[in-house]
């Protein structure tokens, strides 16, 4: 199955998204929507901060300490 792309512009009003421009996009057409809200710089540096705390989850259990590997 192919799929084609096209990327709309448009605004949420009352919990739905009006497309701001015309599209050939047959009705009843699944389609994935990304939404993109602006962050003030101060916002942007909080989440960035955030996401440096929580690190990324590699899926195993915690490394051992430097201390720990040293004692063996």
């Amino acid at each position: 199955m192919s799929y084609q792309q096209e990327a709309l512009r448009g605004v949420v009003e009352d919990g739905r998204i009006k497309l701001l421009e015309q599209t050939a996009i047959p009705a009843g057409t699944l389609v994935e929507v990304t939404i993109t809200v602006p962050m003030s710089s101060e916002q942007a540096r909080v989440r960035q901060q955030q996401l440096l705390r929580q690190g990324i989850h590699l899926g195993g259990p915690p490394y051992p300490r430097r201390e720990e590997l040293h004692e063996r």
